[in-house]
């Protein structure tokens, strides 16, 4: 979900940029479509941190499950 408001963001900061060329700048600063990107960009990198989080513990999860298994001697 992040990740599509980041992309959201983004096209934001396009349609500004592009719109201080053509006329039509409908924040009236130069320096938003920047702050858009940035958000866009933050946005995004939070989503794809939470997926490797998940990841890293879904990894983790299943190490225990292995480890907790019953442990055999070896004949001596």
């Amino acid at each position: 979900m992040l990740t599509f408001v980041g992309y959201m963001f983004y096209g934001i900061g396009i349609a500004d940029f592009l719109g201080m060329f053509l006329g039509y700048d409908f924040t009236g600063q130069s320096w938003t479509p920047i702050l858009f990107g940035g958000l866009g960009q933050v946005l995004i990198a939070i989503e794809e941190q939470k997926k490797l989080a998940a990841k890293q513990n879904e990894n983790d999860s299943e190490a225990e499950s292995e480890d907790s298994g019953v442990e055999t001697k070896p004949d001596a």
